[in-house]
């Protein structure tokens, strides 16, 4: 929450995120270049095959996205590189989820495949509502919430602001 000159402003950070990674999933995605942060030491994850022939279907997107992966045998990959959104320690999680969100979006959503897989992104990577911010990850998120091109909705059109008048409060509290 934060006080504006008419009221206040009730942040939703899960779906603020979200809208600020759609964004930039988009542009690196159509960027055709990679911005990745290398592994110290790759990680192996161990995928079905249908996860496994997602990934080969997507794996330029995907390195677009800066996910930088080699194919293994026995349906692996070694993940040498993700993007810079992705909080340490949970590379392997956010790519398994990012492949579970994708074929989810694929089968109820009638999407273009880089918006599916930039809302699956944004969605598997965002801060969780709850998740405990300071107070410069919290104006660092504001500023680019409004730095974006939509900053009222998430990718998945909820709302990401909320505000309430400095009338509305004074009616609220019988101040009228």
């Amino acid at each position: 929450m934060c006080q504006t000159e008419t009221g206040l402003m009730i942040i939703d950070q899960h779906a603020a995120h979200e809208r600020i990674l759609y964004e930039r999933a988009l542009l690196w995605l159509n960027s055709q270049s990679s911005f990745s942060q290398q592994l110290l030491i790759p990680i192996k994850i161990i995928l079905t095959k249908i996860d496994f022939h997602i990934a080969v279907s997507l794996k330029e997107d995907l390195q677009n996205l800066g996910f930088n992966f080699n194919m293994l045998k026995d349906d692996q990959i070694e993940l040498n590189g993700v993007p810079s959104d992705v909080k340490i320690g949970d590379e392997n999680k956010i790519f398994q989820e990012l492949i579970d969100q994708y074929k989810e979006y694929e089968l109820k959503l009638n999407l273009e495949k880089r918006d599916n897989l930039a809302k699956s992104f944004a969605c598997r990577s965002a801060i969780k509502t709850g998740d405990r911010l300071t107070f410069t990850e919290m104006t660092g998120l504001i500023d680019n919430l409004f730095a974006s091109q939509m900053p009222y909705v998430c990718p998945h059109g909820r709302p990401t602001v909320i505000r309430i008048t400095t009338e509305e409060l004074d009616k609220r509290f019988s101040r009228t």
